[in-house]
Parts: structure tokens; sequence; C-alpha cells
């Protein structure tokens, strides 16, 4: 659960699957390392981004960037990035709070067929555009964007969602192209 007051704040670090170790840096200092997911840590709240990567035997590292919301930005925190996608925390408006969940998915570093790879790939892409829109709707449906569409915080907010749709597809892509077949090492 997040503090409601204090500079602190709990957040849960999931992964899929469980049992990776996570990373989490903020402007290139490592703030937490976790051993194995999942795990509840302690954070200081900041307005900076943070950075979670994390890694597992026979898989593919993820990694996934959290802002800490956006000055005026009242629908909460945005998400974006790694392999879960965009997504946002309408339950939560406050300045300098992450969100209370943290989840990265690790795909794995091998797949029987290229049929079987490119399916999963396809069906995470498929996901992280839906969410995509579904940031996008919630910020134009929120007070920042509705008062001002084309006011700076708005286009800047809808910027920031559109480079993390942007980056997670091609992260993805490159992932899919990373992922090896059959007993290729």
């Amino acid at each position: 659960a997040t503090v409601v007051g204090g500079t602190t704040q709990s957040v849960a670090l999931k992964t899929q699957p469980d049992g990776a170790s996570c990373v989490l840096e903020r402007e290139g200092v490592v703030i937490v390392t976790v051993r194995a997911t999942p795990e509840t840590v302690e954070i200081e709240r900041a307005s900076s981004p943070i950075r979670m990567v994390c890694s597992k035997a026979r898989h593919l590292d993820a990694s996934r960037v959290v802002l800490s919301g956006f000055e005026g930005f009242a629908a909460g925190d945005l998400v974006f990035g790694g392999l879960v996608g965009i997504v946002i925390d309408a339950s939560s408006g406050a300045a300098n709070r992450y969100p209370s969940e943290i989840s990265v998915m690790l795909p794995p570093a091998n797949f029987d067929s290229q049929a079987e790879r490119d399916t999963f790939f396809d069906i995470l892409k498929a996901d992280a555009e839906y969410r995509g829109g579904q940031a996008h709707d919630a910020a134009t449906a929120d007070a920042l964007c509705r008062k001002n569409p084309e006011g700076q915080d708005c286009v800047a907010l809808l910027g920031e969602i559109e480079n993390g749709r942007v980056q997670e597809q091609t992260l993805l892509e490159e992932q899919r192209l990373s992922a090896t077949i059959g007993d290729q090492v």
C-alpha cells in the first residue's frame, strides 16, 4: 500500500515468472536491490522516474520505467516501457507518488518454434497497444487535458505516453529477434 503522507512509500515489485532479481535506479543511482521477486520495498518519493531492471536464468532481461506523475496530472501515476506496457493508475492523484505495484514480464529466452515465439510476442505487442490506448484515453479525459488540450502540460503528457508506446513496441521486437528457437544458443 502507498503511504498517504510522508516522504516514503511501499512498492510491491512483481515479475512474471516469480524469482527474478531486480534493481531499481533513480537518476543512475541504485536505490533498491531485490534478490527474488515478489518483494515489497520502501522507497523515497521523488519527482524523478525510477527504472526497474530484472533478470532470471533462461529468460530475457526486462525493464520498466516508472514516472512519478506530472505537475497537475490528477489522473494518477504513469508507468511505461518494459514488457507490460503503459498503465495509468487512475486511483492516485498525488504528485511524487509511484504506483503501489510495479510488474515486469520476463519472456523465455528460448522457444520450441518460430511460430510459438512470434505468437507470444504478437500477444504482448497487442496488449501493449491496447494499454497504450487506455493510457491516452485516461490522459485526455483528465482535467489537465480537458481544460487545455493544446496546453504544454497536456501535450507533454500525451508525448510521454506516445514515447512509451513506441519504446515498448521497439523493445518487444528486439526481444523477439533475440529469443532463440529450439536448440539454438
